[in-house]
């Protein structure tokens, strides 16, 4: 843990991908600042071998067994997450899969695992996860998505479309759901040294350490920052691009949203 972060102390986080990476790293940054972790994974050697791993904060990490691809599974990580105090706190949606291959080699079945995954996956957990944050009157959502979904990425068709898809999910209910006080953060990682290169005989140069994309990924939720793209040598190539959000296009999106909100209310229809 490389800071101290007392807003997560007591609160109840779900942790998707949680055995390995990002989300294991996560895992224990919330644990070491106090926070229970449903810790969840489709890979139950991995997840076990992890938790043993943890010592002293073993007693506030639950493992979970999941596979996001099944709705009903998720949602029954949701639900006891939310059951263990009464509340739940924060969701990192964080569990997904690479897929960097010449279009030829992407077959109709490799669509699928990588839509299911890293599409309905987050799907899922939101239609799980709202209901109980909007009757509690508070929760935040983070959401792993990728550079990639911010620029056009060769060889990478499958993947960068269900960045982009979580990515506009994310955008679309952080104005929808500010009135609620829920929050959505969605996070745009550049290259991190993690298992996603595990089929590369090494990470990119310049991929930064996990540990270092945990303080970029805390930092913004403790700011309770919408939109992150990171490190800051990837995000200055972005540095007046249209795709990135600024306060202007956020005014806007906050006065479509209050204005949507008020004709369903009135009117039964969005204009």
């Amino acid at each position: 843990m490389s800071k101290n972060r007392e807003i997560f102390r007591g609160k109840v986080c779900v942790v998707t991908g949680a055995a390995s990476g990002i989300g294991l790293q996560l895992s224990k940054d919330l644990l070491a600042n106090g926070a229970t972790v449903f810790m969840a994974d489709a890979n139950q050697v991995n997840l076990d071998k992890v938790i043993a791993e943890l010592g002293n904060e073993q007693e506030r990490a639950v493992p979970f067994l999941v596979d996001v691809r099944e709705e009903p599974r998720v949602r029954a990580l949701i639900e006891q997450a939310a059951a263990h105090s009464g509340h739940l706190d924060y969701l990192f949606n964080n569990a997904g899969i690479g897929c960097t291959m010449p279009w030829e080699d992407l077959d109709l079945d490799r669509w699928k695992l990588v839509v299911d995954v890293n599409l309905w996956g987050v799907i899922y957990a939101l239609h799980a996860a709202i209901p109980i944050m909007k009757k509690q009157g508070f929760g935040h959502i983070i959401t792993t998505s990728s550079v990639a979904a911010l620029l056009t990425s060769a060889y990478q068709t499958a993947y960068a479309a269900t960045k982009v898809a979580v990515t506009m999910i994310s955008e679309c209910l952080r104005f929808e759901m500010a009135h609620a006080g829920l929050h959505f953060t969605v996070v745009h990682p550049g290259d991190v040294a993690t298992a996603i290169f595990k089929d590369l005989a090494a990470p990119p140069p310049g991929a930064i350490s996990v540990e270092e994309a945990i303080d970029y990924i805390l930092d913004a939720v403790e700011r309770k920052q919408g939109f992150l793209v990171f490190p800051d040598s990837t995000r200055h190539k972005f540095d007046g691009s249209p795709r990135l959000p600024d306060e202007r296009c956020d005014q806007f999106h906050r006065e479509q949203a209050d204005e949507r909100r008020h004709s369903y209310e009135t009117k039964g229809r969005y204009y």
